[in-house]
């Protein structure tokens, strides 16, 4: 069936419509209550299954009064501004902020944002206003599979934005997407270092789960990697899986959490392109020592090279692994003497 588009004017003026009855749902102490002041957002990220291209939006007023109703009413003061992109029209963002300041709400949120939507005005009234994080849509550090989904946006861009949030007080979530079309071992390398740079206090890693509807569904269509008859199945989380296996990308996804959780890119970008480039070969080639070897003899006391050499042979020969099993030694034996879960993300 059909459906048509509604012209504005069919359709219910949203500052009509009266709050909903929260009575009886419960917010339990330290959960943040989800808020919307808008709906719809018109960029055509080709992943993205949200297909509300005309943004439609409560006045600055409204929104603000059914905050302040729900701190009055039942005490909530923080929340999630669940916005697809809060700060889309700038000087409604920037109002919503004096108001909430001029009214003394005293309440702290969060919301959502896009690097190229975002400057360090918006950033500072928003944490005056009481935003505690930001959350964008970073998805990968290779600029040709940002532009391939088109997003709209560099990493420069994502570096700039994610500089000012910092600069204004504000903490940062990234979002991070793994196995677009295209992705590649050194894609994922590259946005391994590119977190490793941005150091999000919060990351959300993800794999690329095809929606109907969206662009890159048409693009495994056209490949033959998927049809229409995939949506009669009954698992409906499908992975493009031409380039990697979902297992691989399930790892993959893993990994790139883990490894953004400790900064490893940053502090150790030669362990960052052990885990993503050679996963899974000889640690050292030359004396043929696995990395299982290698944690095995850490658990068994050897946390300096010469010990290593000792129990393994590693680094005995030409020397070239060093480096690498110098940076694995000093993560694993950091907290413990047991491998930190960088290590097992290796295996």
């Amino acid at each position: 069936m059909r459906t048509r588009d509604l012209g504005h004017s069919e359709l219910v003026d949203l500052d009509n419509l009266p709050f909903l009855d929260y009575t009886g749902l419960g917010v339990a102490e330290g959960e943040w209550a989800l808020v919307m002041s808008s709906r719809g957002c018109p960029y055509t990220c080709s992943y993205c299954y949200r297909q509300h291209r005309v943004r439609r939006c409560h006045s600055m007023r409204y929104f603000v009064d059914h905050l302040e109703f729900l701190r009055d009413r039942f005490g909530l003061r923080a929340f999630r501004i669940d916005d697809e992109v809060f700060t889309l029209d700038r000087a409604r963002c920037l109002a919503i902020c004096e108001e909430i300041l001029r009214r003394g709400l005293d309440i702290t949120f969060d919301c959502y944002s896009r690097v190229n939507r975002f400057d360090h005005e918006l950033a500072a009234a928003l944490r005056r206003a009481g935003c505690r994080m930001v959350w964008f849509g970073i998805e990968s550090g290779a600029d040709e599979l940002l532009a391939s989904m088109n997003k709209g946006q560099t990493a420069a861009l994502a570096a700039r934005a994610v500089a000012e949030a910092k600069r204004a007080g504000l903490a940062v979530c990234c979002n991070v997407l793994v196995g677009y079309p295209g992705e590649t071992q050194e894609t994922i390398l590259r946005t391994l270092l590119f977190l490793g740079q941005l150091r999000p206090d919060r990351l959300s890693v993800q794999r690329l789960r095809v929606m109907p509807g969206t662009e890159v569904f048409e693009h495994c269509r056209e490949q033959g990697v998927m049809d229409d008859e995939v949506w009669l199945l009954e698992d409906r989380d499908f992975a493009y899986e031409k380039d990697f296996s979902r297992a691989a990308l399930d790892a993959l996804v893993g990994l790139v959490q883990q490894a953004g959780d400790i900064a490893l890119p940053e502090t150790d970008p030669d362990l960052a392109r052990y885990l993503i480039l050679e996963a899974g070969r000889k640690i050292c080639l030359c004396r043929d020592v696995s990395e299982q070897e290698l944690r095995l003899a850490v658990r068994a006391g050897a946390t300096s090279l010469p010990a290593v050499r000792k129990f393994t042979g590693a680094t005995g020969g030409c020397g070239g692994c060093a480096k690498i099993v110098a940076t694995l030694l000093r993560v694993w034996t950091a907290d413990t003497a047991a491998p930190s879960s960088a290590g097992q993300a290796a295996s």
